[in-house]
């Protein structure tokens, strides 16, 4: 989905968190809480190539469906769609084997009486918020920035040149290299302030495409509705991306198969994870800055997810590992 796309449908509900199947468990997460981490983890010791164990759902209030996909929680009614790719082609390629792999008939019964356990993967809000705005920044560059309509626009809200500018566009690939492989000749090419500048801009001027790209969108109270709505609550587990990487993580990863020793990924994460550092740390700079008036308006944003992870963190169901 562009950018463009995204301002027209961002008064319609969607909601898309990722699922990865493992032999006794489903894992939910969500963009920028450890989709590639699982993707990785859940397709091990196979390669993308022999399956894709992770599959992305969409949810929102339209009524084009039928009821095997029709979500009931206590609080809304929600359709389901999945879009099979070519990579699902030797696992789960339809619904028909979607839910027979994992014993289910519906996609409500898949979310509330699933008989594998269900793991939610939460993330501190800041750190995800902050990880995912490269990316909103390297979409508007790629696509809205190059226009003659936008570039005049942000020339005449906000200090940048023509110049700066051209620098960013014309260096697309070094100021977004997601493997964050930054050389000493690349460093001299790109300027970090150029990449800030616009990205301030995009919070103060475009702030709609932060509130419903799923990179940034707030998502956890989505999952708490998921969660209160599950039959057999001794099924919920929540765990912290930040405590995934740990080897008493890799025991609890081990509970998910009787067949796969997931300690054996533990090595081979290196070059399958990826991201990028350093234009995460010249935010994390700039927006932590307690006097600084976009981080306020960040933290109004993030409120309610803050409190939201808070609370889930402190949940019966969260798994310190």
């Amino acid at each position: 989905m562009n950018i463009q796309q995204i301002q027209n449908q961002s008064q319609n509900y969607n909601f898309a968190p990722s699922i990865n199947i493992f032999d006794k468990a489903i894992v939910f997460c969500y963009q920028k809480v450890g989709t590639r981490f699982f993707l990785f983890l859940s397709n091990w010791p196979k390669t993308i190539d022999e399956v894709y164990n992770q599959y992305h759902i969409n949810f929102s209030y339209s009524d084009n469906s039928n009821n095997r996909l029709i979500v009931n929680t206590e609080f809304s009614d929600l359709i389901a769609s999945i879009q099979f790719i070519d990579e699902h082609k030797n696992s789960c390629y339809d619904y028909d084997s979607f839910f027979q792999h994992s014993n289910t008939s519906t996609i409500n019964e898949f979310l509330f009486n699933n008989p594998k356990d269900l793991v939610f993967v939460i993330r501190n809000p800041i750190k995800r918020f902050l990880s995912g705005l490269p990316q909103i920044t390297g979409q508007y560059v790629c696509e809205l920035l190059r226009t003659e309509n936008e570039r005049n626009k942000i020339k005449s809200l906000i200090n940048i040149t023509d110049a700066e500018i051209d620098n960013i566009i014309n260096n697309y690939d070094l100021y977004f290299n997601e493997e964050d492989t930054f050389s000493d000749k690349s460093l001299s090419i790109i300027d970090i302030n150029i990449f800030v500048k616009i990205t301030m801009y995009i919070i103060d001027y475009n702030s709609h495409q932060i509130y419903y790209d799923a990179h940034t969108q707030n998502y956890l109270s989505k999952f708490k509705e998921f969660i209160y709505n599950i039959k057999n609550k001794t099924k919920v587990k929540i765990i912290d991306l930040d405590d995934c990487k740990k080897d008493s993580a890799f025991k609890l990863f081990n509970t998910w198969s009787d067949t796969i020793d997931y300690t054996n990924a533990k090595n081979n994460l290196k070059g399958n994870v990826i991201s990028n550092k350093k234009l995460y740390n010249h935010l994390n700079l700039l927006l932590t800055e307690s006097n600084d008036p976009i981080s306020e308006r960040i933290y109004n944003f993030l409120n309610s997810e803050i409190r939201e992870y808070n609370e889930l963190k402190k949940s019966k169901y969260f798994i310190k590992l």
